[in-house]
């Protein structure tokens, strides 16, 4: 592959790209093997924290296409990740997993557990997870269980802002694992090759590591970051990209 300019018709950085773009690190995937082992033994509340672009929307979608592909569960809501905002009413999250729920194609002769996937939990009012949690007996009705795993910022140190936390309950909280200086190299090529670029010598070692330094190896930077240089590759920079050109 020719890789002086870099095609545009695929966007490897794209941030609205599906789980396949997900790179996950070593301690990531472990982390992600055993969330899948809470929710088998039936925990009923999980909590994944992590900071601002540290992944947690990309863990979930992640978990959700494991979940999905495992076949042995039924992931609530109208999509298989519930994407939550401060203005969400209580009604909005209890109408969508009571009408649907999306189920991996396997044939089975019971219903399966249920789990419902809450992003950004943290920021509904608390009082609309206080009243979920009210309601949590009739939702669970129909399924032999029921499991919401919810994303968070970590837990605020001023007292007044914890009470989200504190509504939260959960039983068992997991927090995101930071990346290490080769999981930069690891997300971007991981990204280029599901993208059907694999070949495709984007940056150059010295690139990669100012990369990792401004984006302190958080994924969400890294791909904000990559994006906005790989938008400009096309005739403007010559590849690989250098040292300077991230600067």
């Amino acid at each position: 592959m020719d890789s002086s300019h870099a095609t545009r018709e695929q966007d490897p950085f794209d941030p609205g790209a599906d789980a396949r773009y997900v790179y996950l690190n070593k301690n990531q995937e472990h982390l992600l093997v055993a969330l899948v082992s809470a929710i088998s033994n039936g925990r009923e509340r999980l909590l994944v924290t992590g900071g601002e672009g540290a992944g947690k929307t990309a863990f979930l979608w992640k978990l959700a296409e494991v979940l999905y592909a495992s076949g042995e569960v039924a992931l609530l809501g109208h999509e298989m990740v519930f994407s939550c905002g401060p203005d969400m009413p209580v009604e909005a999250i209890e109408t969508s997993v009571r009408e649907h729920a999306i189920c991996g194609k396997r044939e089975r002769e019971s219903v399966p557990p249920a789990v419902l996937l809450l992003d950004d939990a943290d920021r509904l009012d608390p009082g609309v997870l206080a009243s979920l949690w009210q309601r949590w007996p009739t939702l669970n009705e129909g399924w032999p269980s029921l499991c919401v795993v919810m994303t968070a910022m970590p837990r605020p140190k001023q007292l007044h802002r914890r009470r989200g936390h504190d509504v939260m309950a959960a039983e068992q909280t997991f927090e995101l694992p930071p990346m290490e200086p080769a999981d930069v190299e690891g997300l971007i090529r991981h990204r280029l090759q599901v993208a059907g670029l694999p070949e495709l010598e984007l940056f150059s070692p010295d690139a990669l590591e100012r990369i990792g330094y401004f984006s302190k190896r958080v994924p969400g930077r890294i791909v904000q970051l990559c994006g906005h240089i790989f938008s400009k590759s096309k005739g403007d920079i010559s590849l690989p990209v250098s040292e300077d050109a991230v600067k």
